[in-house]
């Protein structure tokens, strides 16, 4: 049977930081995790069933880089007639599923 020896200098290393923060975060009472995309909630059934068709559709590719213009259009007026945000026009709307992305373009660009 084949063994593996780690290297010296692997020994030697000390826990992630990521690996740390998850060792408090089960040490908090309710804590809430925004880290890796795990929600603390169940999906709800319309997001299931939008899924569900959007697949059923074909529609499994790549979307623009932008987001969806749609959904831009939808938000658009989401933010304008429930949140009274009337500078929230398509073109200004970014959708991206990686958060961090969000972070860093509006910390280098605004």
């Amino acid at each position: 049977m084949l063994e593996y020896v780690l290297a010296n200098r692997i020994q030697g290393l000390d826990t992630s930081a990521i690996r740390k923060a998850f060792e408090l975060a089960g040490t908090l009472k309710n804590p809430i995790n925004l880290s890796i995309g795990q929600p603390h909630f169940p999906c709800p059934s319309n997001i299931i069933e939008a899924g569900s068709k959007a697949l059923k559709e074909g529609k499994t590719a790549y979307t623009l880089t932008g987001g969806i213009p749609e959904l831009k259009s939808a938000l658009s007026e989401k933010y304008k007639n429930e949140n009274e945000i009337s500078y929230a026009k398509p073109e200004r709307i970014l959708v991206h599923p990686e958060s961090v992305l969000h972070f860093f373009f509006y910390s280098t660009h605004c």
